[in-house]
């Protein structure tokens, strides 16, 4: 069995914290429109609150994948 490069662990546990964050932020999302909406807010504040912690979910998946893209493109980029 080969045993797998350094670089690629790095990239497989940046790629793996990337997806565990955006989940956190749509849990995040999720828990915090169903606690407004215990305290006594309206019913669409869970929807909003979700569609919040969408975007930001979004906005952070795209971030961290484009700086993991990079950190392949540089690594490809030096081998050559």
């Amino acid at each position: 069995m080969k045993t797998p490069n350094v670089k690629d662990l790095v990239v497989f546990s940046r790629i793996t914290g990337a997806a565990l964050l955006v989940c956190g932020y749509l849990i995040a999302g999720l828990y915090l429109g169903r606690w407004c909406a215990a305290k006594g807010w309206p019913g669409w504040t869970t929807p909003l609150c979700l569609l919040i912690g969408l975007a930001a979910a979004l906005l952070s998946g795209v971030r961290e994948l484009k700086s993991i893209l990079a950190m392949i493109r540089k690594d490809a980029e030096g081998k050559n």
